[in-house]
């Protein structure tokens, strides 16, 4: 491992998330014509179904950072989004250890952009992104705790909004020195 920031091998990932809880962030992206995005998900630890899109936070990484690298990476998008603070949640696996125990903050980002470029072929495979006008049956059972949020997302009616400027005003390295 060269740096910390890159991330753990997935053994020692693995075993950390055995023993602390893990930090990361959830994305609901909306459109106001075409719904929220979702990415299919289909492994040992979530799937199959649809998840938000998200990402753990690496080690003094800031978590603007990591949102920044979800939207680019997970949801191809091709603008900056202004992200909202919408809450914290606690998300337990009572049978499971290994990434059995997050700390998520949940975010929101409104885009105009009504295309996705897909990088994978065809729907069924991870990563598979999808439009979608409510929230659909087959969310993964730790998302549905969302499920609120994404119906108040898409009538427009959701307001848990925080800008994440006030949430980085908090924190400065200057505090560290």
């Amino acid at each position: 491992m060269k740096k910390a920031q890159d991330g753990l091998p997935t053994h020692l990932f693995e075993y950390v998330s055995s023993i602390t809880p893990i930090i990361n962030v959830d994305l609901l992206v909306y459109n106001p014509i075409k719904g929220i995005i979702l990415s299919w998900r289909s492994d040992k630890f979530y799937g199959p179904g649809w998840h938000v899109p998200g990402g753990i936070i690496r080690f003094k990484e800031n978590f603007l950072d990591r949102l920044n690298y979800v939207a680019r990476n997970e949801i191809n998008s091709s603008e900056d989004l202004k992200f909202n603070f919408i809450s914290i949640n606690q998300i337990m696996n009572p049978n499971r250890d290994i990434r059995g125990h997050f700390i998520s903050l949940l975010f929101s980002a409104e885009t105009y952009q009504s295309s996705i470029e897909n990088k994978v072929v065809k729907e069924g495979d991870n990563g598979f992104l999808k439009w979608h006008k409510y929230s659909p049956e087959n969310l993964i059972k730790q998302h549905k705790r969302y499920e609120t949020h994404i119906k108040q997302l898409i009538s427009n009616t959701c307001n848990k909004k925080i800008d994440v400027g006030n949430i980085l005003d908090c924190y400065s390295p200057d505090y560290e020195k």
